[in-house]
């Protein structure tokens, strides 16, 4: 394949993907309008390290996300913190430049979770955590493949433009989604490689069973928003906390940034990274803070298990009768005996 005369045509497909996901590349070639949708998929599918994540309708499936720091001077695996939680961390992001520090995503449907940062206080596992805020809303941006070198397989540097956000049209109509769907949704996060086939083995489900959730309520009623496509695995991930919104705007030249959490006072952005590309975005981001007179907090964390963990939503905890069931008491006693753990092996 001449890469160079497909560009265009492989920066467009992406974009739909984002859009649309890649479940029905037939579908994917009448709305771009690429005739060899299908081919080119496989394509990347062959040839790159081609994944898509989805992200789902938070108010639809009716889980709030809370944003948090902790500090910490012992040294233990992000997954024990992840254990700690009972799977309600969405991210555990540790700053390479100080390990103490780590940035955490909380999903819940009420506030009491509180309770396991002061137990961990409390038995000073932690000596402090901040608050950041609620997630009010968030923006999702598709990864700009028009900036992507599909020959290096590298993003080559800063937009002249700035981009705008996928805008979502709320097919809902106050829909409730059921135990099917929420574990088909999780099980797509978790295995962003896999197809309904492959869902419809892994969870249990017939295909039947799948491709009707997936055709009459993932899709038709918009349980899925929108969805990023990485064709390469990034070397880090920028955490970027500021708060005025000519801040992002001037961000969004980044083709990188794809997802910002809004908070009551703050702005908190996702940046993937490339190694050839850390001095320039940070250079740029700062040159935002000096434009905007933004105070700008940006945390660098290497895409490794040491520094960074990403998880689905918490899809075992919600129950077939269709609630969320998050136990404040379980999560204590997993805490307890993680710490024990850790204790015992200092």
């Amino acid at each position: 394949m001449q890469l160079l005369s497909q560009k265009n045509k492989l920066s467009t497909l992406l974009y739909y993907i984002q859009r649309f996901g890649d479940l029905n590349p037939k579908i994917l070639g009448l709305l771009s309008g690429i005739k060899d949708a299908e081919e080119l998929i496989s394509y990347l599918r062959n040839n790159y390290e081609y994944r898509t994540f989805p992200f789902f309708n938070e108010k639809a499936l009716g889980l709030d996300k809370y944003i948090f720091t902790i500090y910490s001077r012992r040294k233990f695996d992000l997954l024990k913190l992840y254990e700690m939680f009972d799977g309600m961390i969405g991210f555990a992001l540790r700053d390479v430049f100080n390990p103490s520090s780590i940035n955490l995503m909380i999903y819940s449907n009420s506030l009491s979770f509180f309770k396991i940062f002061d137990y961990l206080l409390d038995n000073d596992f932690i000596y402090h955590y901040e608050y950041l805020g609620k997630v009010k809303s968030r923006l999702i941006y598709p990864l700009d493949y028009s900036m992507f070198n599909f020959e290096t397989k590298e993003f080559e540097g800063i937009s002249p433009r700035e981009r705008e956000p996928f805008q979502n049209v709320d097919l809902t109509d106050d829909f409730k989604p059921d135990y099917y769907d929420v574990r088909i949704i999780g099980k797509k996060q978790e295995r962003t490689y896999s197809n309904l086939k492959d869902l419809s083995s892994l969870l249990g489900f017939s295909f039947k069973d799948v491709l009707y959730h997936y055709q009459k309520h993932i899709a038709g009623k918009g349980l899925i928003s929108s969805y990023t496509t990485f064709v390469v695995r990034p070397h880090y991930r920028l955490q970027v906390i500021f708060s005025k919104e000519n801040t992002l705007r001037y961000l969004t030249r980044i083709p990188t940034l794809y997802y910002v959490h809004i908070l009551d006072n703050y702005y908190v952005a996702h940046i993937l990274g490339w190694n050839s590309q850390l001095f320039k975005y940070v250079d740029f981001i700062k040159d935002a803070e000096y434009e905007f007179n933004d105070k700008i907090s940006i945390t660098v964390h290497p895409a490794n298990d040491k520094y960074r963990i990403a998880a689905s939503i918490p899809y075992e905890h919600f129950t077939e009768d269709g609630k969320w069931d998050f136990n404040v008491e379980r999560m204590i006693l997993k805490a307890e005996r993680v710490i024990e753990s850790i204790n015992y092996q200092r």
